[in-house]
């Protein structure tokens, strides 16, 4: 990546991200804080320092060999933002949380408790690195605040779908990470007749009951794993399916 490719610089200051563009800096007042602050590329993976040649453009540059990973899983409108706002709040007013998981036994549904979420953090459009060359951008993340892991204390990524649903290499990403780690992956489609089918968020019981989800490695309607889902677009399908 060239110098003038990177169309802006972000950093950190009391917990807000704040962004500087090149044409800014030829603001002495911010071209100090450029040359004093922690930049980064959008990416948050390379390290920027602003430049000021004569005769050109200002513009950041990256003295480091970091590797750029790619930003994966954006979409960004209004309808979509709201509804994440919307789940958000909810998952915020409670401190505790049962992931139930519907199964049929003698032709009747029952639903049981999969994790029980205690003290969890959770935050939106969250980046998160996946490999050595992709972060994915989950809608809504949440993981326990204590700094121990355990497999009855998942990270839960909830995957809000408007207009756009993940590409084949986001899909792989959510899928290899689940497999070495503890981590489920929910979805919710904000176009569809089922409202609140795909997943449904009950306050009074302080219940999460997602219908189709991603764990260890597969994805699962209910407690059925389904091997033939292997791609976004067979994702795509089974998520239509289940809001017909």
């Amino acid at each position: 990546m060239s110098d003038l490719e990177h169309k802006k610089a972000l950093y950190y200051k009391d917990g807000e991200l704040k962004t500087i563009l090149p044409e800014d800096l030829t603001n002495p007042e911010i071209l100090e804080i450029a040359k004093t602050e922690f930049l980064m590329d959008e990416s948050e993976s390379i390290r920027l320092r602003p430049r000021i040649q004569e005769n050109k453009k200002p513009h950041f540059f990256s003295a480091d060999s970091e590797k750029k990973r790619i930003i994966l899983n954006i979409e960004n409108d209004p309808v979509h933002n709201l509804r994440i706002d919307e789940i958000l709040g909810i998952l915020k007013k409670m401190s505790k949380w049962k992931i139930m998981i519907g199964f049929f036994r003698s032709n009747e549904l029952e639903i049981e408790p999969k994790f029980i979420l205690e003290d969890y953090l959770w935050d939106k459009e969250v980046h998160r690195i996946t490999s050595s060359e992709a972060i994915v951008r989950h809608d809504i993340f949440g993981q326990k605040k204590d700094i121990s892991m355990s497999i009855f204390k998942p990270w839960i990524a909830i995957e809000v779908i408007n207009t756009h649903y993940p590409s084949d290499t986001t899909f792989d990403e959510m899928i290899n990470l689940s497999k070495n780690f503890p981590f489920m992956v929910l979805f919710d489609i904000i176009n569809t007749k089922k409202k609140n089918y795909l997943l449904h968020i009950d306050s009074k019981s302080n219940q999460i009951r997602p219908l189709l989800y991603i764990y260890n490695g597969s994805v699962w309607k209910g407690d059925k794993e389904l091997k033939h889902v292997k791609t976004s677009a067979t994702l795509k399908r089974e998520l239509l399916t289940c809001t017909l």
